[in-house]
């Protein structure tokens, strides 16, 4: 170095050669952010820009050893000539020659000296070339002598495409002649403190230090904070509900790090990407291996510059203490949120201001406080919500998880509430084709952006029924960007937005461009028209991955069912929704006889490697009891029930050994496919399934239509179902085929045409001539032993029942004390479905009584007389009714 330095101090400009020291930070490792970041931080210095608008050149450049020939044009408009006509306006010719350089590497800086000579005229250029775009915005200061240049840079080997080729940024320092040694130090100074986000940038080999540091005390690579989930409306009822064990505090609208202190110093480590930010704060030696967890916050509400962190958490204490994350977070012994005061009183360095968040016990009047206090602006920074933290739990533990999890996974019981108008998805965008929208008045161009979020092993019970339609039961899917198709609820424009286009070009509220494969915040306004509704606010230049699909899917519950301020200060009204424990306690013992009859129903038909339709798979209590079978296709006419929390498609992912942490081997090796439908409507034809896609998933399954590209995990399954399922099964649910002649023949012949021949359809329900016979001489028919079981109430006039279509419509009314709400159903005479089922070409194997299964549970009489009232039956299937008709294709 200190021989360029001379070689340049030496030299002199003449008209033509002009000698240039300059220095490069970080090469090819500057981010957008970076650049940014620079430009922020250099401002802030009190560098001034040239032009906020940059200077636009074009160079077509050949590169040979040390030697470059260079054609230079400036200004859009020769540029855009240039690439229209291939003619040169106002061209310069440059000859470059580098002499010498030197690594600087601990700093990520590379020094160059060389010379540039001014040509007449053009160079020849033989051979491959290069063509570099640039936007160079240069910066300045009246108190040193170098210069900083900005740069995007898109670089391609011809002209096509060079617009649109993903942009480079350059950090570059061009050197006066003098005391360069000082200048190399202030500007690589001043260019780290932007890209280290600090006033106190380090070298290469400290962040390495203090990484491995952080990794030898956590044992983990990755960021240990557990991510926070939104709060749903369930967690303000049960067991775990707010009110109860729970401490609440607001949400600093800052940037979530650690702080570690290590090497007697204190080191921000950011979120997500493991970066090291050095504070400044030293002569912590007795503080070592102290990590809490927090938000930095670098603006007050009024918009100055401040340097505070408030700890929310506290991890490591010391040396003596060590790992303190199994400590509840506040409790009468010891705890973390004491630890962590404790430790925050003994930062008094002025650098940074660290104290420990405040904390409220959770109830409707500390939310009402605070929810105040940020509406009266009490804070000195902006908030952005509220903050819920179990109590009585150690770090990421809940009732059921009762060990530290995994580094950086979800902690289901760590809950945030944003106000509704700020529940936002950060997403990755991809462009797609532009869209032309006319209408009376006006016409316009937009453009169709497709919602990208992150998908792993960590996601795969967020979005249950893609993970089934891609096999992951089976195998463990990969880090990728997935489409933004949540199951709960699912909506046709939840992947997708069209965004007006100027120029080309699209923007954020903020009025920056959105850039394919960018990291955008979005909105959802339900309002807008479909396709319409997602809205940008602000590229994320501090993300480069979108958020994950488990956080994405929380945030969309968040927006579709969203839990307002009023919500939060008060609580009663929210109890309707919770299921008592004690309910379902009392009913356990005949809930487990009805699974018992079913098992053993089921176990009867469904052999080794049989396959198996379910016309009613509601929440997937029946998979173990189907266990043998190879293959299963269940349908339900509830979206909740295919694709909610509880529901069949997370049901069958857990029976394979999926958890929210990751997956482990199990015995359950049934393949199943699940989607909505009504059993009512052709399901074979894909008239009763719900979606187009699920309809062509539903045909690919019955091998209608040509095999193609649907799904690794559908592909698995094409033409299992070409004859028909050896077993059709309906539990709990065949009443509902009884509402009238259309509905019961419609629900049949799809038994027919989806059981193979000499194939079973079995089921369980009421026996309607027994419910008839109880309500013969009274409008209700109440089932209890000290309290209600069960009330079934008459809604029809008839006093007699003749065995024809005429015993269809029999409505009555059923609550059960479980549930607590009432829904119809309709009586199955079983003479007139015996002879309907004849007609479709089956014969009953047998209608046994639930009395007649014997079983070890303990009931009540009451429970009895319930239970008692149900029958199972089996048909089989002997002869074909309806040939197999030529069906249309259809296409996705």
């Amino acid at each position: 170095m200190d021989r360029l330095i001379a070689q340049f101090n030496e030299s002199a400009n003449t008209e033509t050669v002009e000698y240039e020291f300059e220095a490069q930070i970080k090469g090819r490792e500057v981010t957008k952010m970076h650049y940014n970041q620079v430009i922020q931080w250099l401002l802030m210095a009190g560098f001034k820009m040239e032009s906020k608008e940059g200077k636009d050149i074009l160079r077509i450049q050949q590169h040979r050893n040390d030697e470059t020939k260079r054609i230079e044009l400036t200004g859009i408009e020769s540029i855009q000539h240039f690439c229209r006509t291939d003619e040169l306006i106002n061209p310069t010719f440059i000859h470059k020659e580098r002499t010498g350089s030197a690594l600087l590497e601990d700093y990520w800086t590379k020094l160059t000296l060389g010379t540039e000579t001014k040509l007449d005229t053009r160079p020849e250029m033989h051979g491959p070339k290069t063509y570099r775009l640039m936007n160079r915005v240069r910066l300045f200061s009246d108190t040193v002598p170098f210069k900083y240049d900005c740069t995007i840079v898109r670089t391609t080997d011809t002209l096509e495409g060079l617009f649109t080729v993903p942009a480079m940024y350059e950090i570059e320092v061009e050197f006066a002649r003098g005391n360069v040694p000082e200048q190399i130090q202030r500007a690589i100074t001043y260019a780290l403190r932007g890209i280290q986000r600090s006033n106190y940038p380090i070298g290469k080999k400290e962040i390495i230090s203090v990484q491995a540091a952080y990794k030898l005390l956590t044992h983990s690579d990755g960021f240990i904070g557990p991510r926070p989930v939104s709060l749903q409306a369930s967690n303000l009822v049960g067991p775990d509900n707010i009110y109860e064990n729970f401490a609440v505090t607001e949400k600093a609208d800052g940037e979530r790090k650690m702080l570690l202190v290590v090497h007697g110093k204190a080191y921000f480590i950011v979120s997500g990407s493991l970066d090291v930010e050095y504070t400044g704060i030293s002569g912590l030696e007795k503080m070592n291996n102290v990590l809490m967890d927090g938000e930095h916050v670098t603006m007050d509400k009024t918009h100055n510059r401040i340097n505070s962190y408030f700890a929310f958490d506290l991890y490591y204490n010391g040396k003596k203490e060590g790992d303190i994350r199994t400590l509840p977070f506040i409790a009468d012994g010891d705890h973390r949120l004491k630890q962590l005061n404790h430790i925050a009183n003994k930062f008094t360095a002025p650098q940074l201001v660290v104290a420990a968040k405040i904390f409220l016990e959770s109830t409707p009047e500390s939310c009402a406080t605070l929810l105040d206090r940020i509406e009266e602006g009490g804070f000195p920074y902006e908030t952005d919500g509220l903050i819920f933290t179990p109590a009585l739990y150690g770090v990421g533990m809940t009732r059921t998880v009762t060990s530290l999890p995994k580094g950086g996974s979800d902690w289901y019981l760590n809950l945030k509430w944003k106000p509704p108008k700020d529940n936002t998805i950060d997403f990755m965008v991809h462009f797609g084709e532009d869209a032309y929208k006319s209408g009376m008045a006006n016409a316009s161009t937009y453009k169709r952006v497709n919602l990208m979020v992150g998908f792993n092993v960590r996601d795969v019970l967020a979005n249950t029924m893609h993970s089934i339609f891609e096999g992951y039961e089976v195998n463990r899917p990969t880090d990728k960007q997935v489409l933004f198709k949540p199951g709960n609820p699912s909506c046709p424009d939840s992947h997708v937005t069209n965004l007006p286009s100027r120029d080309g070009k699209i923007f954020t509220e903020k009025g920056e461009i959105i850039e394919h494969g960018r990291i955008v915040e979005c909105r959802y306004e339900k309002d807008k028209e479909l396709d319409y509704r997602w809205i940008p606010l602000r590229v994320r230049w501090d993300k480069t991955k979108p958020n994950g699909f488990t956080t994405a899917s929380s945030n969309w519950y968040t927006i579709q069912h969203p839990i307002t301020e009023e919500m939060l200060r008060t609580k009663d009204h929210q109890v309707t929704s919770y299921y008592a424990d004690d309910e379902k306690q009392k009913s356990n013992g005949y809930r487990k006889f009805h699974n018992e009859v079913k098992r053993k129903l089921l176990n009867d038909y469904v052999t080794d490697k049989c396959t198996v339709i379910d016309f009613a798979v509601g929440r997937g209590g029946d998979l173990s009891k189907v266990k043998k079978a190879s293959f299963i296709l269940g349908i339900d006419l509830d979206e909740k029930s295919i694709t909610g929390k509880n529901g069949v498609c997370e049901r069958y992912l857990e029976a394979w050994g999926w958890t929210s942490d990751g997956h482990k081997r199990t015995d359950y090796n049934t393949r199943g496919i699940f989607v909505q439908g009504n059993s009512t409507l052709n399901i074979k034809t894909g008239e009763g399934i719900e979606q187009e896609y699920h309809k062509c998933i539903v045909r690919s399954i019955f091998g209608l239509d040509p095999k193609r590209h649907l799904g690794k995990g559908i592909d698995a399954h094409y033409g299992k179902a070409t004859h028909g399922f050896n077993v059709a099964s309906i539990q709990f649910a065949v009443h509902y085929m009884f509402k009238n002649i259309t509905t019961l023949t419609k629900f049949v012949q799809n038994v027919a045409e989806c059981t193979t021949m000499n194939g079973v359809f079995v089921g369980t329900c009421y026996d309607g001539q027994k419910v008839f016979d109880l309500l013969q001489d009274k409008p209700v028919l109440e089932i209890r032993d000290e309290d209600l079981i069960c009330k079934i109430t008459k809604e029809y006039k008839n006093r007699g029942v003749v065995m024809n279509e005429s015993c269809l419509g029999y409505t009555i009314k059923v609550l059960q004390a479980e549930i607590k709400r009432e829904h119809e159903e309709w009586l199955v005479f079983f003479p007139y479905f015996e002879s309907v089922m004849k007609q479709y070409g089956f014969d009953l194997i047998h209608r046994t009584p639930f009395e007649e299964y014997h079983t070890n549970e303990p009931m009540t009489e009451g429970q009895k007389e319930l239970s008692f009232l149900n029958t199972t039956f089996a048909f089989r299937k002997v002869k074909e009714v309806f040939a197999p008709a030529k069906l249309s294709y259809i296409d996705i």
